[in-house]
């Protein structure tokens, strides 16, 4: 939050680059041991790299306005649902590696090159990130923003927020409810992926490969799904969107524990399946937007868009690693369990825990979006409708009406700042003060 983007980018993928170099090298360690400790720390290294997944949605939250934010937040998890499907893929490029470096210290094959790959792929986005990340506005636009903030009981937005002011707006329901839906949907999604593979075995006879098939073929759902919440997201209320999630959510996992039963159809596995995945969509990008426009109105937490990105991702991270455990231990049955109950279910009734999260989520939901702040209307805005303005009016030979996009928006400002030219714009909603500036190509005044 205090040192920008590029910083935190930099230094994390370059934690996970480091993390590479020790995967490569483990395999040339003098024992066993070694190896085995040099791979784990390397895995731990990748971890910390990847923690970086959070500043992707701090950095939308700052440059892009509202209405779009949805939008922008799906094709975020849509390049990562689209990297983890074809990241397996790319072994098939490595299986015949045979090469020997460093004088035959070190002997390169399909497994440890993985490390290069890896410190090639970080190296190349630490490279793009140096050329094309520009910072968001910060200070005197940030400022400007106070004036739409919800400042409750403060007269001046200006003054800082203390810790007390910092608990309250972070216990609001408008916070909670997204952290509870992240985390929800996360855990609600671990049913299938810690359930399927011993469930379909003792239900269905299936081995490693045809459970892997059907797993990665939730991809293409998740991604036909992720295309249509892009689209929807332009006419309907993310609100409504995670409400329609949670409900097809709800309803998936309750037949999921009831049709998944020894000797069941193969249908019986997958319908319910692919509609807990399919509901996958309609739940990560509108609750990520519902939460950056709670955070944006709260005026004590304004300052803190990349810590409380950062919670909402640890959030989700907390249900991916600690609700296996729990599904292994108190939702997934035995075989003799199995044999010896009379419905043949292989999932105990706990596993209805799924469908009371979801049920409550839409409570929360339908919550916030009656009687909450984040779904009012910023200072100037018509109605809910939030439009982008541009952020500079051309010269006469150029564009009357050139809306520009985030990027260049961002670029301009960051030129118009070299000149020593103070701007006060809303990021969010491109509105600014008008002021002519040199303009140093044309001669003559621009405005901006």
């Amino acid at each position: 939050d205090g040192r920008g983007f590029r910083i935190p980018y930099m230094v994390s993928l370059g934690v996970a680059t480091l993390g590479g170099f020790v995967y490569t090298l483990a395999s040339a360690l003098p024992t066993a041991s070694w190896r085995i400790h040099a791979i784990l720390l390397s895995r731990l290294l990748g971890g910390v790299g990847a923690a970086n997944s959070s500043l992707g949605f701090a950095y939308v939250a700052h440059v892009t306005p509202h209405d779009k934010m949805t939008s922008v937040n799906s094709l975020l998890s849509m390049v990562r649902i689209l990297g983890m499907a074809m990241g397996p893929g790319v072994n098939v490029f490595l299986r015949n590696v045979d090469l020997t470096i460093m004088g035959g210290y070190i002997t390169l094959d399909p497994l440890n090159s993985v490390g290069l790959l890896l410190m090639g792929s970080n190296l190349l986005a630490m490279a793009f990130i140096a050329k094309l990340l520009d910072e968001p506005p910060t200070e005197e636009v940030n400022a400007s923003l106070h004036s739409s903030k919800s400042t409750g009981d403060h007269d001046s937005p200006d003054e800082e927020p203390t810790r007390a002011d910092i608990g309250k707006a972070f216990l609001s329901a408008d916070i909670l409810v997204p952290i509870l839906s992240i985390f929800t949907f996360n855990a609600n999604f671990q049913l299938i992926e810690t359930g399927l593979a011993p469930a379909a075995s003792d239900a269905l006879g299936w081995g490693p490969v045809a459970t892997s098939t059907a797993l990665g073929s939730m991809s293409f759902v998740i991604m036909f799904n992720m295309l249509l919440v892009f689209k929807l997201s332009k006419h309907v209320p993310d609100a409504v969107l995670l409400i329609g999630g949670h409900a097809c959510s709800a309803v998936a996992y309750f037949f999921l524990w009831f049709l998944w039963r020894r000797d069941a159809h193969v249908w019986q596995f997958v319908v319910p399946m692919f509609f807990g995945a399919g509901a996958f969509p309609f739940l990560g990008a509108p609750t990520r937007s519902i939460f950056t426009h709670a955070v944006d109105r709260a005026w004590a937490l304004d300052k803190y868009h990349g810590t409380m990105q950062a919670v909402l991702s640890m959030c989700s991270s907390v249900a991916g690693f600690v609700t296996p455990g729990l599904v292994a231990t108190f939702c997934l049955r035995h075989p003799d369990e199995v044999t010896a109950s009379e419905s043949k279910r292989e999932l105990n009734s706990t596993t209805l825990f799924a469908t009371v999260l979801s049920l409550t989520c839409i409570v929360g939901v339908a919550y916030i979006y009656a009687f909450g702040e984040t779904t009012a209307p910023l200072e100037g805005d018509e109605g809910q409708e939030m439009k982008k303005q541009p952020m500079m009016e051309m010269d006469e030979e150029a564009s009357d009406g050139v809306t520009l996009t985030e990027t260049s928006a961002l670029l301009q400002q960051k030129r118009s700042q070299s000149l020593k030219t103070p701007i006060i714009v809303d990021p969010r909603t491109r509105q600014s003060r008008s002021m002519s500036v040199p303009n140093v190509t044309a001669g003559r005044p621009r405005k901006f």
